[in-house]
């Protein structure tokens, strides 16, 4: 199991705020995370693979015909049902689903040093989305704090990010 340290975050000692990890994608940057199966550059891909975009998304996946993708990334299209070629692969775009993820979230549980609050733990693994939330409060100022989130995932892998909490 890796532990990634995601995020530095500050709060007051009174303030409750709520973090949590995107597993699939980064929702500040858009940049695909560790779940996600991205395009790649003259990637052989089987029938009816299901890709995420790199650059510029626009919410959908892409289901592919079979073949060998191009060396540049398409012009993906923003629109449910329409098509590029790219290679010798026709990709089709689509709603999000979690067959654009290498595996998905089947657990997830949030761990704290005791003088921090847990409440609100909140799973979401479904079109794609794989994002995990959780609701901080309490702590001394002066203090930080390391909250972990560790995830079961469908491969049977387990996962471990960590947020480090700065309290004023």
């Amino acid at each position: 199991m890796a532990c990634r340290i995601v995020s530095k975050v500050c709060k007051t000692a009174g303030e409750s705020k709520l973090w949590g990890f995107d597993y699939a994608r980064d929702p500040e940057t858009g940049a695909l995370a560790f779940l996600a199966r991205g395009w790649r550059p003259g990637q052989v891909y089987a029938q009816d693979a299901v890709v995420l975009p790199n650059l510029k998304w626009a919410g959908l996946e892409f289901k592919g015909s079979g073949g060998q993708s191009g060396t540049k990334e398409p012009q993906w299209p923003t629109v449910d049902g329409a098509t590029v070629v790219d290679g010798s692969i026709t990709w089709t775009a689509q709603e999000l689903s979690n067959d654009s993820l290498t595996a998905y979230i089947e657990y997830s549980d949030w761990e704290a040093d005791p003088a921090l609050t847990i409440t609100d733990e909140q799973l979401i693994s479904s079109g794609g989305v794989q994002r995990t939330t959780v609701i901080v409060s309490g702590g001394a100022a002066g203090k930080k704090y390391e909250v972990r989130n560790i995830v079961t995932l469908s491969n049977g892998a387990v996962e471990e990010s960590a947020l480090l909490v700065e309290v004023s």
